[in-house]
């Protein structure tokens, strides 16, 4: 039979505390093997073996307990702490003990609110999942701080000079492939591109005349978040030219081809 009982921590404050240690052992065991009323159904020899006593002193620690106890703090059946009754022994004031200690039980409650706070959300790449409430504050000030753009200027006063662009400003007017600014301007600031924003914009610029970027109305041209952390202005447009970019006569005949087939669409 398996059991299970909460321990009063007013034990240590008993006069059970008291005795031998043997006498603890024995109880505790007891209060390990009782079932839910306080009723233990073992046989003197087998709590004996259990608590590795002999019986002669099993017999004595079990009338100890069947025998008034002046000092107890409970009144109650006067002192004793333990009843012989058929198969076993009954844990006298188990019951009492055992509401005392109660807790009212807010599981459910805390369930319900839980799932109050659990939304779902559709996050950046268009898929769904349940966030709480504040992770989902979370993400979108995220949000909000990586998409943010520099607020626009107010314009010049009367003879004031118009000031110059911000620096990434500069680079995201002259990169012709606009997209994920907030990205953008997170790799600008991890890779503190501005030291460099003459040979970015000069770069710009060749990569504008390189086959690769013109090659399908920019369709190979890197987003710019990815151009930047790749360090692109660095790279020798001659490699890329030549790791999969098309020649200007292959960009020359492709336009051709292409204006021969619109034309001969005219004519069906």
């Amino acid at each position: 039979m398996a059991g299970y009982s909460k321990l009063d921590c007013g034990i240590v404050d008993s006069s059970l505390w008291e005795m031998p240690h043997e006498y603890l052992r024995v109880w505790i065991a007891m209060l390990a093997k009782c079932d839910a009323s306080g009723y233990v159904r073992v046989a003197a020899p087998a709590m004996a073996r259990l608590c590795h006593l002999d019986r002669p002193a099993m017999d004595a620690i079990i009338d100890t307990f069947c025998a008034p106890d002046t000092e107890s703090r409970t009144p109650d059946n006067e002192g004793r702490r333990l009843h012989r009754v058929d198969g076993g022994w009954q844990i006298l004031n188990y019951t009492k003990y055992r509401e005392g200690l109660k807790q009212p039980d807010n599981s459910k409650e805390r369930t319900r609110k839980y799932r109050e706070k659990r939304k779902s959300v559709t996050v950046g790449d268009g898929a769904k999942r349940s966030v709480t409430v504040g992770d989902a504050y979370a993400e979108a000030e995220a949000e909000a701080k990586a998409e943010a753009i520099i607020p626009p200027q107010s314009p010049p006063q009367g003879g004031e000079a118009e000031k110059p662009a911000a620096p990434f400003d500069q680079f995201w007017q002259a990169y012709p492939r606009k997209l994920s600014k907030g990205q953008a301007l997170k790799a600008w600031e991890q890779v503190d591109a501005k030291k460099h924003l003459p040979e970015i914009l000069e770069s710009i610029e060749q990569h504008k005349q390189s086959p690769l970027w013109r090659r399908d109305s920019g369709a190979f041209i890197q987003y710019p978040a990815t151009w930047l952390r790749a360090r692109g202005w660095e790279n020798d447009l001659s490699a890329e030219q030549t790791r999969g970019g098309p020649s200007q006569k292959e960009l020359d005949r492709e336009a051709q081809l292409k204006k021969d087939l619109e034309h001969l669409g005219d004519c069906l």
